[in-house]
């Protein structure tokens, strides 16, 4: 369940990715480093899903979003394992602009 505020900045990334032309959607789930990493990866890709799904009731094509799963390789806060630290856990939302090559074979 995604909070207000998260939809609150996704509708705002959509209305710059109108403005930015032709571009791909990269989400990226993240996790801290609290528990096992078996359990981050459903974590931060759950995360990741939640985004996806908003996007898509956004009218988003399922072929313009990508998915990468980061667990909690990539902390924003560097901590030990099993240290929770709340701004490790999220999901990021890139906006890759696609060249006229891509567009011209269908990506």
């Amino acid at each position: 369940m995604l909070l207000k505020s998260a939809k609150e900045t996704i509708d705002n990334t959509l209305m710059q990715r109108e403005k930015c032309g032709k571009t791909a959607i990269v989400i990226e789930g993240h996790i801290d480093r609290s528990d096992d990493e078996r359990n981050n990866k459903s974590l931060s890709l759950e995360r990741a899903k939640q985004v996806k799904k908003y996007i898509r009731k956004k009218g988003v094509r399922r072929r313009e979003i990508t998915i990468v799963d980061y667990r909690s390789s990539k902390p924003l806060v560097k901590t030990k394992y099993g240290i929770s630290e709340v701004q490790n856990r999220r999901a990021v939302i890139r906006l890759v602009p696609l060249s006229n090559e891509y567009q011209e074979i269908g990506y």
